[in-house]
């Protein structure tokens, strides 16, 4: 029987969310009726490392196509591939657009919007959406496309209110991250974490989305309430002078002893078992997957109010506050809250939050199989 052949887009060298999941689905493709490839067309940078391994153990490829003339060029002499998946986080990305409009022989083009900008910033506001999404229409309605989201949020963002996509769940595997004894134990020992300590965790890349700059003003003031409390960022630096300028505001807190950076990591999941509560106030989210696996290990989160209350899964554990000055405070008192909350600990030893994550849809085994069928269902009516 032969392969159904995909071409996949949205890798970068900095492994984040949208990375982790399209590593995670590509785990579970069968191989023996699909061939999944991979295209890294940024300007700079390698496809992770990390990834190259398993690419090339199961046989499939990395296409480097770094601008129009290398993107014409592929199109021209790869005639054999079936679908074409763009893993979008902004409507205006693709620069490639008329080589595809041009040259491909996809037999259908998936956008898959990994992104909801409902945060102000930059000037960008309703009005800048409507450009953006005016250009996506533009660029891309002459194609054959299909519509994903990772939210109904992410949908509804870049397609529109009254669109048709498909959601399709960032899946993780439930049982990689539930809650480990020896984990907790392994992590906090390497970073010098007592057992008393109360340790707030973060995972996400150092960059402006993230808003780690905002969590030192919360941190510093919930140290006052909590003193036992330590925060740990899990993430490597992509926009290194918002880092130094984090740094220079840790040292005007007085709080350098109470904060660890530890770069990019391959165990991420270990550090969900050390954490006693996550704290991610990003400015704007398709979802958030980290969210989605710190609940997995029973943690109970403070979310911002900008990211899609369809991340909120685990029912009463998860908390949305806004992001603005004058809720640092709100922020520190439900660390506080979370800290004087006896019953927490005990939660997190039992299987249940693995379970409820299963159940809610977000094994990525099942969710994969979904996509496959949907694969084949696009090829079903287009041949």
């Amino acid at each position: 029987m032969k392969k159904i052949k995909v071409l996949v887009e949205g890798v970068t060298s900095i492994v984040g969310g949208r990375e982790t999941y399209i590593m995670t689905q590509y785990e579970c493709i069968d191989t023996s009726q699909f061939q999944f490839d991979f295209v890294y067309d940024l300007s700079t940078g390698e496809f992770p490392e990390r990834y190259i391994e398993e690419v090339n153990s199961r046989g499939s490829n990395v296409f480097y196509l770094r601008n129009r003339k290398a993107w014409k060029e592929f199109l021209q002499t790869h005639t054999d591939y079936d679908f074409l998946i763009l893993n979008l986080m902004g409507t205006g990305s693709i620069y490639y657009h008329r080589e595809l409009k041009k040259y491909s022989s996809f037999k259908k083009i998936i956008l898959h919007s990994h992104i909801a900008r409902n945060y102000p910033f930059r000037g960008f506001d309703r009005v800048g959406h409507r450009k953006e999404l005016k250009s996506l229409r533009k660029r891309f309605g002459s194609l054959n496309i299909a519509r994903w989201a990772c939210s109904d949020i992410a949908g509804k963002w870049m397609f529109g209110e009254n669109s048709d996509f498909e959601v399709i769940k960032n899946g993780i595997y439930p049982e990689k991250f539930a809650f480990r004894e020896d984990w907790r134990k392994e992590i906090r020992e390497s970073l010098g974490i007592a057992e008393s300590d109360f340790l707030i965790g973060n995972v996400g890349r150092i960059d402006f989305q993230k808003n780690q700059e905002y969590l030192i003003d919360v941190f510093a003031e919930a140290k006052k309430l909590v003193p036992a409390a330590k925060l740990i960022i899990v993430g490597a630096v992509q926009q290194q002078k918002l880092f130094t300028k984090i740094k220079e505001k840790i040292e005007g807190y007085k709080i350098e002893d109470s904060i660890i950076f530890t770069g990019s990591r391959n165990d991420i999941e270990k550090f969900y078992s050390a954490f006693d509560v996550f704290a991610f106030p990003s400015k704007f989210e398709g979802l958030g997957i980290v969210g989605i696996e710190a609940q997995t290990a029973g943690l109970p989160c403070l979310f911002s109010d900008t990211i899609p209350k369809e991340l909120d899964i685990r029912k009463n554990e998860c908390h949305f506050l806004p992001i603005t000055p004058e809720f640092v405070s709100a922020w520190a008192g439900a660390i506080l809250d979370i800290y004087n909350n006896e019953k927490i600990a005990g939660m997190r030893k039992s299987s249940e939050s693995a379970d409820i994550i299963r159940k809610a849809g977000y094994d990525v085994r099942l969710e994969t199989k979904r996509v496959c069928s949907l694969l084949e269902k696009y090829l079903k009516y287009t041949n």
